[in-house]
């Protein structure tokens, strides 16, 4: 067997590396976060859904929800998808141009002591709108544009 020289030699160990940290770091990526709740709420002609995604798993999380609308624009939750919506109206939220001002209130909580990380996730028409970190018992907040049209 010949000995390996110089570029050869170095794409050997490079090549050993990179399948040695696939192989490793392959539970890691399917241990990913897992999607939960997704309510789904019309508000005027934009469908939005909110989504919980958590890194601990589907475990026994619940979902509380605030969805707050400027006065006068119509909102209506088409599938609550297990968790408990709220819908509410503020003057200091805004319609603009092509878009209306949404204040999102989320809420996830778990088993006692759990400290998962959860992201809300707020799309309108299949379009990423927003997203928010938190954890599990803590309230995240965040406020988004509604397309119009």
């Amino acid at each position: 067997m010949k000995r390996m020289k110089g570029v050869g030699r170095l794409f050997a160990v490079a090549s050993a590396v990179v399948i040695t940290l696939m192989v490793l770091t392959a539970g890691i990526v399917q241990a990913g976060w897992e999607w939960c709740d997704d309510p789904i709420i019309s508000i005027g002609n934009s469908t939005v859904n909110i989504s919980f995604l958590s890194d601990g798993g589907t475990q026994n999380y619940s979902s509380s929800v605030t969805v707050t609308v400027p006065e006068g624009v119509t909102a209506k939750v088409l599938d609550a998808q297990g968790s408990s919506v709220t819908l509410a109206t503020s003057n200091a939220l805004k319609v603009k141009n092509n878009s209306v001002q949404v204040a999102i209130s989320a809420l996830v909580t778990g088993p006692a002591g759990d400290e998962s990380g959860i992201k809300v996730q707020v799309t309108a028409n299949g379009r990423v709108l927003g997203q928010a970190v938190g954890k599990v018992g803590q309230e995240i907040m965040l406020t988004v544009g509604v397309p119009t049209r």
